[in-house]
């Protein structure tokens, strides 16, 4: 019984510090369409006065918007498409041509290549996310085995 209750209480002041710790920066004001808060792994659908922490991201579908009000009162506004996060994402693509395993080594090298740029530039490494879908999400549409148009003098 008193091992219950001890392990009862852990839990419970854990919860506690990661609450205070967990300050929020700002809220929701208005949502229009699909929007989501990214936070901790799960996708928690947006809206109005939901908290916002440090650590979220903000997405926004195709017909989606987002109004937010920051502690200082600066105000955020994100249209259609748009993902707000204090992290950089590089993501790799290929297009349809070739086999499945030469472009998702390919499409991670693109993505490597920018991050190294980002680098360069002094980003600092932890706040860059690299992911890579080769031809599996192609930013270019095309019909199976076409190629994608290439830009003349591009190197």
């Amino acid at each position: 019984m008193i091992l219950i209750f001890s392990c009862i209480f852990l839990l419970a002041a854990t919860f506690s510090a990661m609450a205070a710790e967990a300050k929020d920066i700002g809220f929701i004001n208005n949502v229009s369409g699909h929007a989501f808060i990214s936070r901790a792994q799960l996708m928690i659908p947006a809206k109005a006065n939901n908290k916002l922490f440090a650590s979220d991201n903000l997405i926004t579908g195709d017909n989606g918007s987002l109004g937010v009000i920051l502690q200082d009162n600066s105000v955020l506004s994100l249209g259609p498409k748009s993902r707000a996060s204090k992290n950089i994402v590089v993501v790799g693509h290929t297009d349809a041509i070739g086999l499945d395993w030469y472009n998702e080594k390919l499409s991670l090298k693109r993505a490597g290549s920018v991050t190294y740029i980002l680098l360069e530039k002094g980003v600092p490494h932890e706040s860059i996310e690299v992911t890579s879908f080769g031809k599996k999400y192609p930013l270019v549409k095309r019909p199976n085995g076409v190629a994608e148009p290439k830009i003349v003098g591009w190197k």
